[in-house]
């Protein structure tokens, strides 16, 4: 999967004044001529030549380079509609598409209203037909402002999205805070493996990988989701969840059977089978913090966890 990413350059106004100079450069550089009005006719079809140019390729940048949200990945799919509101996301599109097609259209009307002209005293229609595609125009741009500042959030908050493959083997970190997980990260990862963080709905996605049978693994975190109890998560952070559901992966619950984490082994264990429950995903789970543990408190868990897949922090 390919980082999500396009990009909106510029505001409509600095389109506009973009596309003016570009017109102006282009009716300057008209040679001279011996008549008046086929002076005035070339300069003016230069000058809205080069200034519909211009926009046009903005406007179609946008338009072609904003994703197709039906074609994405399910688990993209789902992180894009927590991150923009897709319903506005399409009218923007849409609005961008019809204001090309209204560029077309003031385009036509003047150059009908140009070539119109026939004798020299026609100059000041040609140019009052020109004055008027760049009014209409400038209109037009002014009543886009909003649909392209919105483009221009929501391409800021999906490039900010991580690059994963939901077919690429996935470790999901879950349980409380302060139980290692971001330790256990690291280690998996490498400690020199760069670690992105990510905003996603009302948490932050850590993601980070190693490659295994020349094979990329990904390890994503995701505190403020799988470290707490299920029904204390709001509908946007239940859709997270539904998101991280279409990763083909391993969710890793971390255990401390200490009490340096703040949380019984009782209350732990109740979140494990929270999450094992709303994933059908193979569980592993780990005790982490070995060296801070006891023999007894070490044992206890693991009789606690009886037909869980334990591993214990520094073994093997």
């Amino acid at each position: 999967m390919q980082k999500i990413q396009w990009a909106v350059s510029g505001t409509t106004d600095e389109w506009l004044k973009a596309a003016l100079t570009r017109g102006r450069k282009a009716a300057g550089s008209v040679g001279a001529l011996r008549k008046k009005i086929k002076r005035v006719k070339t300069m003016e079809v230069a000058r809205v030549n080069a200034f519909h140019a211009y926009l046009k390729d903005r406007m179609e940048s946008v338009s072609k380079s904003v994703p197709s949200i039906g074609s994405l990945p399910p688990f993209y799919k789902a992180m894009v509609s927590e991150t923009v509101d897709v319903g506005l996301l399409k009218k923007a599109v849409a609005h961008t598409d019809v204001s090309a097609k209204l560029l077309e259209s003031f385009r036509r009307s003047c150059m009908k209203g140009i070539f119109s002209a026939k004798r020299d005293g026609d100059a000041f229609k040609i140019r009052a037909s020109v004055r008027a595609y760049l009014g209409r125009t400038a209109s037009m741009l002014r009543n886009l402002e909003k649909s392209m500042a919105f483009l221009g959030d929501a391409a800021r908050k999906l490039s900010s999205l991580p690059t994963i493959d939901a077919q690429a083997p996935t470790i999901i970190l879950a349980g409380y805070p302060n139980t290692g997980k971001t330790t256990l990260l690291k280690r998996l990862t490498g400690s020199k493996a760069p670690i992105a963080s990510y905003p996603f709905t009302t948490t932050t996605i850590q993601v980070g990988s190693f490659e295994w049978r020349y094979r990329i693994v990904h390890v994503l975190d995701t505190p403020g989701l799988l470290d707490r109890e299920m029904n204390e998560h709001n509908a946007v952070e239940r859709r997270a969840l539904a998101a991280l559901k279409h990763v083909n992966g391993v969710i890793v619950f971390v255990v401390d059977p200490t009490l340096h984490a703040g949380y019984t082994l009782e209350r732990q264990i109740h979140l494990l089978r929270q999450v094992q429950r709303a994933f059908e995903k193979p569980f592993i789970v780990v005790l982490n913090k070995a060296d801070l543990s006891g023999k007894e408190e070490l044992e206890r868990a693991r009789t606690a966890l009886n037909g869980e897949t334990v591993f214990v922090e520094g073994e093997g």
